[in-house]
């Protein structure tokens, strides 16, 4: 386990350092491949190359879908990667025993972020139920926000942040399910708050708001949405109505507020359609 964590997620520049840096028995084997020789790896093995110069090396290897893996699982039952593959290959002809691999595999490779993306997409595409699911999706965000740095973060988090919104909106829409969606949403929501708000102005003092705090002070020139008219000086549209993200030029804005109503003789009167 010392050396998995160690190498598991180690940048191919620092490997060796880790490597020598481990007590001699979890060292993995080394072999220096010199010209002329050919290397063979097992089926099934981690390895990883490093060239100490200049190097041209040609390699093939059988697909990995040429493998067995119900055979596999019986003999090789300690291998993550046999145990994903193999739920992979019956997850539409036994669910529960897939969702039992995937576990499996996971416990033995807890910090396999690709593992931990596709079992929640392997929930969402069987409509697992919603408890189990949103167990998966708080897994998953607590071993992003604990196991890597913030640019692996938004790595793993671009890919699982659209699988998650997924969830929110299957299950908005039915009374008994909203909790699920409220839950995953907060979480989510969460994540990508803690990993982007230094980034953002303010720091830890802002704050997301569904209004723009004084646009109806902003004065500017832009394209008006109502005459097309280009480079005309206007402002933002009424808050708190639709019109509120467009641009209109003063001259709009104003047949726009001055606008009477011909049935009801009315002036002004807010978020009035018409």
């Amino acid at each position: 386990e010392d050396a998995y964590r160690a190498l598991a997620l180690c940048p191919a520049s620092r490997i060796a350092r880790v490597v020598a840096s481990l007590p001699p028995e979890l060292r993995p084997l080394e072999v220096v491949q010199k010209a002329g020789e050919g290397f063979f790896v097992p089926a099934l093995w981690w390895h990883a190359t490093c060239n100490e110069g200049p190097t041209l090396g040609v390699g093939s290897q059988h697909h990995v879908f040429d493998l067995d893996f119900r055979r596999a699982a019986d003999e090789h039952g300690d291998s993550a990667f046999v145990l994903y593959h193999y739920a992979c290959e019956i997850h539409k002809k036994d669910p529960p025993g897939a969702a039992a691999l995937f576990g499996a595999a996971l416990r033995r490779e807890p910090l396999n972020y690709y593992y931990l993306i596709n079992q929640l997409r392997f929930f969402l595409n069987l409509v697992w139920p919603p408890k189990p699911t949103l167990d998966t999706i708080h897994s998953l965000l607590v071993a992003v926000d604990q196991g890597l740095d913030p640019l692996r973060q938004m790595l793993v988090l671009r890919f699982a942040v659209p699988s998650i919104v997924d969830f929110v909106e299957w299950h908005m829409g039915h009374d008994r399910l909203l909790k699920y969606s409220r839950e995953a949403c907060h979480a989510v929501l969460e994540a990508v708050l803690r990993l982007t708000t230094p980034f953002l102005p303010g720091g830890a003092r802002s704050r997301l708001s569904m209004s723009f705090p004084h646009a109806d002070k902003l004065r500017y020139r832009s394209r008006c949405a109502q005459c097309v008219g280009e480079d005309r000086p206007g402002r933002p549209g009424e808050g708190g109505t639709i019109w509120a993200h467009r641009f209109y030029c003063f001259d709009c804005f104003e047949a726009r507020r001055a606008a009477r109503c011909g049935s009801r003789g009315r002036l002004g009167r807010a978020r009035e359609k018409g």
